[in-house]
């Protein structure tokens, strides 16, 4: 998932160019503009969500839900690490990206 990381612009220009939102000058900034999901996009966004859910529903059915939040709980500081890490590391050949997170 992280291999390719996305600028924030060419994400935006991606969504606009498939009607999932739309942008518009800001009144306050002529260097700045404003975005807004479409209903379009918001079916999607509709859909994405109700995939995940399912998703989630065939991982974690034999699971309560107050498992499921302790395992979240214990994981949380492994994923902010994580995530902040492959951002990080992300150009770097999979052998050095190891070595990298080793070094933690």
């Amino acid at each position: 998932m992280f291999a390719e990381t996305t600028t924030g612009m060419e994400g935006i220009n991606k969504l606009v160019k498939v009607g999932f939102v739309k942008e518009r000058p800001d009144p306050d900034d002529g260097r700045a503009k404003l975005v807004s999901i479409t209903d379009k996009g918001m079916r999607k966004l509709r859909g994405c969500f109700r995939n995940a859910q399912k998703v989630n529903e065939m991982i974690f059915r034999h699971l309560p839900n107050d498992t499921v939040d302790f395992c979240v709980q214990l994981l949380q500081s492994t994923e902010e690490i994580h995530s902040r890490r492959s951002v990080e590391l992300k150009q770097k050949p999979f052998d050095e990206m190891y070595q990298e997170m080793m070094k933690d």
